[in-house]
Order: structure tokens, then sequence, then C-alpha cells
């Protein structure tokens, strides 16, 4: 019996969930595992990804006492279960409404010390008050921002000094490095902890994901009519089997781990494969200036360390 057999082949009513449903049964094993069918993420979200996550919290004394936000949490699962592991206090904004609700209902089904809040909120423009957050995390999200640097200068107020920023983005095949989001993140007073390309993997599981599309297409479109032409086009697309190179070989996915810097802290450390785009000391400056920009450097290192 294929995964397929138990979705009738006999016109029915159609809904999202039904097109939702079959899709996932037909994805690769990273994508449906029972850690992630509880999650129930809709982006690029594997075991790996989120002991990663856990790991980097877990090494930041993240706990109890912490606040985490979950920004572009949609449906709030990954967020949900950092909290859950951690004990931190949860906080998630998302632009959608219906995503919000969502979010709200998949939390009783975690085992949290404290309530989690929700509530609908641009990146740019959050109800969070100053110096709050003490981890921010985005999966698949804040990639899409559409001012990345007044989202990074939102999401900088919102954090504690020494607070830390995990997501991940997507950047040209040649782009290992991220070099536009580092050079953002640096502008925005953050330094960069790790730049961690996880493109092969993720290379696999979607090419695999997007194949068992096509594989099963004729299927799909007989049982599903329209409502999954959009999905089976993307996939196409993403493979590059109409027009063009394939979307999937010609980019990367990347991880980006950074700290908040403190608020007085007046130039940006580099981060590996960042572009040299600050203004270095000169000779003009005074030894005075130069003594401050030194335990300035100090103190950034051991925030770092």
């Amino acid at each position: 019996m294929t995964a397929l057999a138990a979705h009738s082949d006999v016109p029915s009513l159609v809904t999202a969930s039904n097109v939702e449903n079959a899709l996932r049964d037909i994805e690769p094993v990273e994508l449906r595992s029972p850690l992630i069918r509880r999650v129930g993420a809709s982006g690029f979200v594997t075991e790996d990804i989120l002991s990663r996550a856990h790991a980097r919290l877990a090494r930041e004394r993240v706990d109890a006492t912490s606040v985490l936000l979950d920004a572009g949490c949609g449906r709030g699962g990954p967020g949900l279960w950092l909290a859950e592991q951690t004990g931190a206090r949860l906080y998630g904004i998302d632009v959608d409404a219906y995503a919000i609700d969502q979010a709200l209902r998949s939390a009783r089904g975690y085992k949290l010390l404290r309530e989690p809040h929700f509530a609908c909120a641009s990146y740019e423009t959050t109800w969070i008050e100053p110096e709050t957050a003490h981890v921010v995390f985005s999966l698949d999200a804040l990639h899409l921002a559409a001012r990345p640097l007044e989202a990074l200068a939102e999401l900088h107020r919102i954090m504690i000094e020494g607070g830390v920023l995990l997501f991940n983005v997507y950047v040209a095949a040649g782009d290992a490095d991220a070099q536009t989001w580092v050079q953002n993140l640096e502008t925005s007073g953050f330094t960069i902890l790790d730049i961690d390309d996880q493109t092969r993997r993720w290379r696999e599981v979607m090419m695999a994901k997007h194949r068992a599309r096509i594989e099963h297409a004729a299927f799909l479109t007989r049982r599903f009519g329209t409502r999954v032409a959009g999905e089976l086009a993307s996939s196409r697309a993403l493979l590059g089997l109409d027009y063009g190179p394939s979307v999937i070989a010609g980019t990367r996915r990347v991880e980006l781990f950074a700290r908040k810097l403190p608020s007085h802290t007046p130039r940006r450390r580099l981060a590996h494969g960042s572009v040299q785009t600050l203004c270095m000391p000169d000779s003009r400056a005074s030894e005075q200036d130069r003594i401050a920009m030194a335990v300035e450097d100090d103190l950034i290192d051991r925030l770092g360390e």
C-alpha cells in the first residue's frame, strides 16, 4: 500500500486540509517524523534543526527566567517546543491573524511553565517592551522581512544586552557566508557568533520532497483537481523542470547566530565573510579614544565566548 492509498480516489469535498495531509504523506521521512508532525510547521523543519536550536539555547543557559520570542511564529509549533524544552516564557508574533489563532490552539498540547503570549505584529513594529527578550528565534520567517534593517532594529530594541538571535536565511548559491545579512546584523548592533551553512542537507530533503510530488502528480490531480495545481507548479519550478535552472540548486540555506552588543558600542566587529563597510579609527583618534575602543572590543569578545 502506498502512502497515498488512504486518500480515496473517489471525488468528494476537497478542502485545504485534505490537500495538505495528502502532500505530507508523501514527504521524506525527515519532514514527517512524530516530532515534526507534533510541531506541525509548514516551512522547512526537521528534528536536526530543532535539536541544533535547542543545543544553542542550552549553551546560553536559557531557562524559566528567560523570555523567548518566536518572530514570524506561524502556527507556533517550533517556538512552543523550544519553550517546553527550556522552560522559557514564550512570546510569538506574526502578521497572519489565522496563524496566531492556530498558535493559541496549539499551545494547549504543550507542557509550558507559563502561558504563552501570541499576537499579530510585523517584524518592524511590535508590542513588546524594550529589553524584554533573552532570545529571538525565527525559523523560515525573518528572511522574508520587507525591510530587513528596520526588522533587525526592532528586534535589537526588544532584546536584552547580550541576548541572542537565531534565524535562517536563503541566499544565492555563491554566498555561503550570507554576506548581506551579516552586514545588516553588524549595522544593527549585533555581533556574529556563528554562520552555519546547512545547504547540502536542505537540498537533499527538498529535492526528495518535490520529486515525490511530481511522481504522484497524476493521482494528486485526479483526486484534488485545481486545488493542487499551484503546489505541483511550484515543485516543477523548484526542480527546474520547465523554465530556467533549479531554484533549489541555485539557493543556499544558512543559519545565523548573533548576539546583541552593549548599546554604547560605537562600532561593529567584522564577522567571517562580511564586507568591511565600517569606519575604522584614523590617525586623528585620540589615545583616550583608542583605549576606550580596546576596552569595548574586550567586552565584545567576552560576550561572544
